[in-house]
């Protein structure tokens, strides 16, 4: 196992809420860049006053400064890319979703934070003293914020040329009701809290009941229409995998 510094879970914390948890997908324009930047201030704001609360000295002050420094950085220079590659490439087209980007993004931001946390020489001790009900707390926190709206998210930036639009029944014309805005992705947080939580209990097998209840639920549309099916299991898989993932690297791999 690796043992972090409490500092590196709670911006990693800062950078989850901030990004995603707190964030409105329909933000746009300057609104997007001023709700980004006050959203990234407040919580790494937010971060440092807790750390050092905890008795981490006030180079955490300096620590946020930088993290959020490179983190406006990343931030900047992937939307320029994104921008760019955009223009140069479908001038005029429609635009399209780059998950590579996205993902290449995210995973710099958590690694750019872990690496500035765990080497900034202005914090004692240099690893961690605090509390273990803390950083399980932390943990927790951590994990139940990364496996809710990110992994929503990522699966639609992933997969967004399988998503379905309405279906019709049978050989009838009559289109079927659509589904209740956002009660997938609602499920979807749902369903991979409950199995995080199973997977800590050592209950693996009982994570085969909701996914079951879940197929249940939609059965009437499976039966019918084979693409929504194939659609439906990508996003089942998609979720299991996140979840374990998820819960090897933050519960057992780092501490």
């Amino acid at each position: 196992m690796v043992t972090l510094r409490t500092v590196t879970w709670i911006f990693w914390l800062a950078a989850v809420l901030g990004h995603h948890q707190l964030r409105a997908e329909a933000e746009s324009g300057k609104q997007r860049l001023k709700n980004g930047l006050l959203t990234m201030v407040l919580l790494y704001g937010l971060a440092a006053m807790s750390a050092i609360v905890l008795g981490r000295g006030a180079g955490v002050w300096g620590l946020a400064a930088v993290v959020l420094l490179a983190d406006a950085v990343i931030s900047f220079s992937f939307n320029w890319l994104d921008q760019f590659t955009h223009v140069s490439r479908s001038r005029g087209g429609a635009r399209k979703d780059r998950p590579g980007l996205y993902i290449a993004k995210e995973l710099l931001r958590l690694a750019a934070i872990l690496l500035i946390a765990e080497l900034w020489p202005f914090i004692n001790p240099p690893v961690t003293g605090a509390p273990e009900w803390l950083r399980e707390i932390l943990r927790w926190a951590l994990l139940l914020a990364v496996i809710t709206k990110p992994a929503n998210t990522l699966f639609k930036r992933l997969f967004a040329r399988f998503q379905m639009g309405p279906i019709r029944a049978g050989d009838e014309e009559k289109e079927l009701p659509p589904p209740v805005e956002g009660a997938g992705a609602v499920i979807g947080s749902l369903e991979r809290i409950i199995t995080v939580i199973l997977f800590t209990l050592g209950q693996f097998g009982t994570v085969a009941v909701i996914y079951t209840a879940k197929s249940i639920a939609r059965f009437d549309r499976i039966s019918k229409d084979q693409a929504f099916a194939e659609y439906y299991l990508i996003g089942t898989l998609f979720s299991i995998l996140y979840v374990l993932v998820a819960w090897i690297l933050l519960m057992m791999f780092l501490t």
